[in-house]
């Protein structure tokens, strides 16, 4: 098989030559998956430490000399703050891409299909396992994630909003009286109806809306949960309101959080108690380095990331059949070989 250039729905020079491998340790998640990535299409199906640090693009980055510096200072949840530094040294950078990719393999192993091999000086090699039963989910799910490579990021954005609907549907039971149901676009009709429908079932006084609501994202909102029995119309009903966010912006990724909050959703509808928000991503949320261990701020939202979606799909048995196009895809993709210069 020829490499990723020849896939016509990948963007494989964007991909070859993405600025992925950088000194940043808040960006440590994203150098692993781009190890991930190359390891699944590399002609010997296997990348290591070593050939991502002879790319590192990361000439504007600030040398910070073993202490916190100020200008990717990130609070973190709680009452303990630890900055970013800009940079870090190439031993602490192999430090924590070890870890990272060692914590993969302990913690993720039910779904995670590669082997790692840590040499000296603790620089690893990742070796993509094909057989392996979730190879293909895994792969969906980073496909997902880093959507800017694709020709058609829609469509795997869209079908990860159909994923979280299903693990959704098993933590929130029918047969225990709960409904979770899409009320973004991939519901259908228009994002004003969706809501005011949501509205309606909340037995929210009045169930009109604050104001009109112009587009899906407007609304803050991709699922929903409640809880209602038939004859139920007092309001004050168990709610989660739900958001799936393919992005690997951490920047962006903060500010989704906050949106399925009740100070955002108050501005739309006329809430009459404080509900649970859960956000729904594809990416690595983990951070050995935070005191939270999250890599991005979060006060108020359940955080449901790429670990805990497919460690739940797993123990709690979500049926998830990729659609016959994806699965074509990632299937294509598995098969080249790119021979990285």
């Amino acid at each position: 098989m020829p490499g990723v250039d020849a896939l016509g729905w990948f963007k494989g020079k964007q991909f070859k030559s993405a600025k992925c491998f950088q000194y940043s340790p808040k960006l440590i998640g994203l150098f692993a998956d781009h190890m991930e990535l190359r390891a699944v299409c590399h002609t010997d199906k296997r990348y290591s430490t070593g050939e991502a640090l002879n790319i590192v693009d990361d000439e504007d980055a600030v040398v910070n000399d073993g202490g916190a510096d100020e200008a990717q200072g990130d609070e973190a949840q709680g009452d303990e703050v630890r900055p970013y530094p800009n940079r870090i040294a190439q031993s602490e950078l192999v430090r924590m891409v070890r870890e990272r990719l060692e914590r993969r393999r302990d913690k993720w192993q039910a779904f995670w299909p590669f082997d790692l091999a840590v040499g000296d000086k603790g620089y690893c090699t990742l070796s993509f396992v094909a057989n392996h039963p979730h190879a293909r989910l895994y792969l969906y799910f980073l496909m997902a994630l880093y959507g800017k490579y694709l020709n058609h990021p829609n469509t795997y954005r869209d079908y990860f909003e159909t994923v979280c609907l299903a693990l959704m549907q098993r933590i929130y039971p029918a047969n225990s009286g709960w409904t979770v149901r899409q009320t973004g676009a991939a519901a259908g009709g228009s994002a004003h109806a969706n809501l005011s429908a949501l509205a309606t079932d909340l037995s929210l006084t009045p169930a009109s809306l604050r104001r009109r609501v112009s587009s899906s994202g407007d609304g803050g909102i991709d699922l929903a949960a409640f809880h209602k029995s038939s004859s139920d119309d007092l309001g004050c009903l168990p709610f989660v309101a739900m958001q799936c966010a393919c992005s690997s912006d951490i920047g962006e990724l903060e500010e989704k959080a906050n949106e399925g909050s009740y100070h955002h959703l108050n501005d739309i509808f006329y809430l009459d108690i404080a509900h649970s928000h859960i956000l729904l991503s594809p990416y690595d949320w983990f951070d050995i380095e935070q005191p939270n261990r999250l890599v991005a701020k979060n006060k108020r939202a359940i955080i449901f990331d790429r670990s805990r979606i497919l460690q739940n799909i797993v123990d709690l048995n979500v049926p998830v059949s990729l659609p016959p196009n994806i699965s074509a895809e990632l299937t294509a993709f598995m098969q080249t070989n790119e021979q990285f210069e």
